[in-house]
């Protein structure tokens, strides 16, 4: 949604029939959804432009000669339960068609944010699309002029008449065939079962606790304007028609395309210039340009129905694409592959929900993107739906960074680990170390490490997940006695790794008499040992030896005649 201003008794706005006559001196702006404010900017208009931080990152970089003219004013989204609407969705494009309820009950939750701005700012004008139905009374409470833009093309509004034009709620057989009101030849119309999907969400009282078609009615109903993104030349028809119909000024704005400097034609999804050039070489009005926009996620079957009829068609094409590769994990996970999907975790979060028949074999494998400068990459960007155009390479490059972790996360879910690799030590270690397992060790070790156990998740595949998300690793050791281990480990990891010390617990000097019933002879006899002398024997507080095991661990000591100090619990009777 958009919300436009300027300054109450500082400008003049007169309407004619392009918004290039448009006049304002100050503006102001509020968006669900990026959209660029250069274009008001550029014709001399000073604009506010109101959103959430996330959807301000998301905006081309103004010109340096425009900066004085735009004021970017961010207001943070309130926040919902996690169940129902991400960490940082903040745009339509940030989720799934079914969370877009609990976005738009989000923004409604600006209202008093918004209110408060307009009161300091006083406004002379507003421009908003469909979903802040809020805007229709903070415009009449303040006795501002609003302006409705539409999102939908001229020939969508018009098909679809303002409000009270059809009878509500929409019947989806009148959506099948042109309205009464186009007297043009027209093919503009539903299939009907896309009627039926459009009146089941359009009619439907949403988690926000109100309707499409009623937000529609009252930004609609309380305008003085309708702007729409179209231009005369493609579109006359349908604005000739809904001029007539809806009795209020209808300004053409045009089509906004993103502007392009001539040297970047040949980056498009790493196809190099092939395409400009094979578009410059076909006759005027031949090309089927197929594109549905960043936030229609089409199924695999809608792909496969539009490649067949555009090959049916026998008509050169430009089709806009997205990667379906979500949807080449489901089409796996439903042959009965398992398929681990790694990202980064805002991209898991748009993901659309998994199939609970399918939840057992999808991992969604979280790894946090490397940070780059501000300036470079703005914080919370992990898509390129995020950032404008420009700042794409720097994406690419926090994605490089990432190199390490998905390495470590290929090598963990390799074939399981053998015993056998466990009883030398491992590669990486380039320094001497006797730090191997026994056999016998090892094969326990496997054994328990590798077994799916009751929970469903064996210990690597633990380890993994919970290594891969992190950010940090932190080591109960110290340099001083673990060093070089610790160098190794940075370097496999590629993240930081913090060695916090062993930390011991700390015990005031009168309790040094006070070891399990010992009085202070212990720590006497260890006193009088010479440094680096004595073995310490200890397995934790989760280690439970067998009668066996503490026999042979003694008679080894015994055997080795070496001072030693064993932490040993007694067993229970």
């Amino acid at each position: 949604m958009a919300l436009y201003g300027g300054h109450k008794n500082r400008g003049e706005l007169r309407i004619h029939e392009s918004l290039d006559e448009l006049r304002i001196d100050f503006a102001l702006c509020f968006a669900s959804q990026p959209r660029n404010p250069e274009a008001l900017a550029k014709a001399g208009v000073r604009v506010s432009f109101i959103s959430t931080p996330k959807n301000i990152q998301r905006l081309p970089k103004l010109p340096s000669t425009l900066d004085h003219l735009v004021d970017f004013v961010q207001l943070p989204l309130p926040s919902l339960d996690k169940e129902l609407l991400p960490e940082g969705a903040e745009a339509t494009m940030d989720i799934p068609l079914e969370k877009i309820q609990y976005l738009k009950l989000a923004y409604d939750q600006l209202q008093h944010a918004v209110k408060q701005f307009v009161a300091n700012q006083v406004p002379d004008w507003i421009i908003c699309d469909f979903s802040p139905h809020l805007m229709a009374d903070i415009s009449q409470e303040f006795q501002l002029k609003l302006i409705f833009y539409s999102v939908l093309s001229a020939p969508a509004i018009t098909f679809l008449g303002p409000p009270g034009t059809r009878k509500a709620p929409f019947s989806p057989e009148s959506l099948t065939v042109p309205p009464e009101w186009v007297t043009f030849r027209s093919l503009v119309a539903y299939q009907r079962h896309e009627a039926i999907a459009f009146c089941a969400g359009a009619n439907k009282v949403n988690a926000s606790g109100v309707s499409d078609l009623e937000r529609r009615a009252m930004v609609f109903g309380a305008s003085k304007v309708v702007l729409v993104r179209s231009c005369y030349e493609i579109e006359g028809e349908y604005l000739k028609a809904f001029q007539k119909l809806v009795g209020k000024p209808v300004i053409p704005i045009g089509l906004l395309p993103v502007e392009r400097t001539e040297r970047e034609r040949g980056i498009v999804d790493g196809c190099s210039g092939n395409i400009f050039e094979w578009l410059d070489k076909q006759p005027s009005k031949s090309v089927v340009f197929v594109g549905f926009g960043s936030e229609l996620k089409l199924s695999r079957d809608q792909v496969f129905e539009i490649a067949y009829g555009l090959e049916e068609s026998e008509l050169p094409f430009l089709w806009a694409l997205r990667k379906p590769i979500f949807h080449l994990s489901i089409a796996l996970a439903k042959a009965g592959v398992r398929v681990s999907f790694i990202t980064t975790p805002k991209n898991i979060q748009r993901l659309p929900k998994l199939p609970s028949t399918l939840s057992h074999l999808v991992d969604l494998v979280q790894l946090p993107l490397p940070s780059l400068d501000k300036e470079l990459l703005p914080e919370g960007a992990e898509a390129t739906i995020d950032i404008p155009f420009e700042k794409i390479q720097y994406l690419k490059l926090a994605y490089d960074q990432l190199q390490h972790a998905v390495k470590q996360f290929d090598q963990l879910q390799k074939a399981p680990i053998s015993p056998e690799s466990l009883t030398v030590p491992p590669e990486w270690v380039t320094f001497p170390s006797s730090v191997a397992f026994q056999r016998h060790e090892a094969i326990a070790f496997c054994a328990g490490l590798n077994e799916v156990n009751a929970s469903g998740v064996c210990d690597l595949e633990r380890i993994a997940t919970v290594c891969n998300a992190s950010k940090a690793v932190i080591f109960c050791s110290c340099y001083e006695i673990e060093g070089e281990y610790l160098n190794v480990y940075q370097k496999l990891v590629g993240k930081p790794v913090i060695p916090i010390g062993l930390l011991p617990v700390e015990r005031p000097a009168r309790e040094r008499g006070i070891v399990d019933g010992c009085s202070g002879n212990i720590f006497e006899w260890l006193d009088r040992q010479a440094s680096k002398s004595v073995v310490f024997v200890g397995f934790g507080s989760e280690c439970k030896l067998s009668k066996d095991q503490v026999f042979e661990i003694a008679d080894g000591l015994e055997d080795s005649e070496l001072p030693f100090l064993w932490a040993l619990r007694k067993p229970k009777q």
